[in-house]
């Protein structure tokens, strides 16, 4: 219930560049299925999903809205989030699959992560000149005004290139007494803490 439904990439984060996401459109997306259909497509999609409650929750709502469209959904939700993390990242055996993206108000740490999911022809198999001109403007960025129009940058190559379509995001914290030093926060949500320390 703390999740805020929005399609643009970076909504209601601390450079929020204001692009709006793409709108849903059925009647567009079923004109869509039935054209690919009539080339060939039989129709089918695979969807990966984690067995967790979550994972569960979030794929029957994709596949209730692809299925809206024309699809056939194969559900494919018995598997644990590490094993669907291998089916996507090392063995890339996916049509579509519910995907958590943890980026964090630190620039630095979101040009990490992004750079390394878009560069290189893509960590999900999707890249494009657009984003990564985006990107470098990010690890370039300098002021509020910089990054919030580098993340305007990347935000537009997203939508124009679907490389995953946005449905929610939720804030994310770290609550923690002045006391604690040495703890550092990395992209993917990640926090080390192997070098923090209390003072006395």
């Amino acid at each position: 219930g703390k999740g805020i439904a929005d399609s643009a990439p970076f909504a209601n984060f601390r450079w929020d560049p204001k692009v709006p996401g793409p709108k849903a459109d059925l009647n567009e997306a079923k004109r869509l299925v039935a054209l690919a259909k009539t080339e060939g497509w039989d129709g089918k999609i695979r969807l990966l999903s984690a067995n967790t409650p979550e994972g569960q929750t979030w794929g029957e709502a994709v596949a209730s809205q692809l299925e809206a469209a024309g699809m056939v959904v194969d559900r494919q939700f018995s598997q644990d989030t590490n094993a669907v993390v291998s089916k996507v990242l090392v063995q890339r055996d996916y049509d579509l699959t519910t995907w958590a993206y943890g980026l964090l108000d630190e620039s630095d740490n979101n040009y990490n992560q992004l750079n390394g999911t878009f560069a290189n022809g893509g960590r999900y198999g999707f890249s494009s000149p657009e984003i990564l001109a985006g990107i470098d403007g990010l690890r370039l960025a300098d002021t509020d005004a910089k990054r919030t129009e580098a993340y305007k940058k990347i935000s537009e190559a997203w939508i124009a290139g679907v490389p995953a379509h946005v449905m929610v995001n939720y804030d994310q914290t770290i609550a923690s007494t002045q006391k604690l030093n040495g703890l550092v926060r990395t992209g993917h949500s990640i926090v080390l803490f192997d070098k923090a320390w209390m003072e006395k």
